[in-house]
C-alpha cells in the first residue's frame, strides 16, 4: 500500500482536534439545551405565582365588597342615598380629577374593596381608607363608622396632610404595600 493509499484510506477518519471541536459542539448545544429548559421552568413558575397572587387578589376583593341591595338607588330615600359608597365615589370624583380619582380609586380597592365596614381585625384598622385607629374619623362626622361619604372626606383630608395627593398616597402603597 502505498502513502497515497494510506491517505485515502484514512481520509475518512478525523483528527484529533475535530473530534475535540465536535465534542465540545455537543457539549455546548447540551448545556444551551438545559439553560432554555430552566429558563421556560422559570417562566411556568414566575406565570404560575402570578396566577395564584391574581386569584388571591380577586378573593380579596370579593371578601371586601360589599353586597348590593337589589332595590334600585333612584328608589331610595334621598337623605340615604347620600350615605352610600356610590354617594361616596361621587362625592370624590367632584373634589378630584379624573388621573386623582383613579389613583384613589386603586387605593381604596386595594384597602377595603370599597367596604365601609371593613374591619381588620390584628390592627383595629377600619373602613374605605383603614383608618389606624377607626376612631380618628371622628373628626370628619359623628357618623364615620356608617357613611362612606364622611370616610371619604377624612381620607382626602389625611392624604392632602401626608401624601399631598392621592397619586402621592398610591404611589407610596405600591411601594410600600401600606399608607
Amino acid at each position: 500500500m502505498t502513502n497515497l493509499d494510506l491517505v485515502l484510506s484514512t481520509s475518512h477518519l478525523k483528527t484529533p482536534n475535530a473530534l475535540q471541536q465536535q465534542a465540545n459542539a455537543q457539549v455546548a448545544a447540551h448545556h444551551k439545551a438545559q439553560v432554555e429548559a430552566a429558563a421556560q421552568s422559570k417562566a411556568a413558575a414566575a406565570k404560575r405565582k402570578a396566577q395564584v397572587q391574581a386569584a388571591a387578589r380577586r378573593a380579596s376583593a370579593r371578601k371586601h365588597t360589599p353586597q348590593h341591595s337589589t332595590r334600585s338607588a333612584s328608589r331610595r330615600p334621598l337623605h340615604s342615598r347620600a350615605a352610600t359608597v356610590p354617594g361616596a365615589k361621587a362625592l370624590a370624583r367632584t373634589r378630584l380629577s379624573t388621573t386623582q380619582y383613579n389613583c384613589l380609586d386603586s387605593l381604596i380597592r386595594r384597602e377595603s374593596g370599597w367596604n365601609h365596614r371593613a374591619a381588620n381585625p390584628s390592627s383595629g384598622a377600619y373602613g374605605l381608607m383603614q383608618a389606624l385607629p377607626g376612631s380618628k374619623m371622628s373628626s370628619a362626622g359623628a357618623d364615620w363608622r356608617t357613611n362612606p361619604r364622611t370616610q371619604i372626606k377624612w381620607g382626602l383630608s389625611y392624604i392632602k396632610s401626608r401624601y399631598g395627593t392621592p397619586c402621592g398616597a398610591w404611589n407610596f402603597w405600591t411601594k410600600n404595600g401600606w399608607y
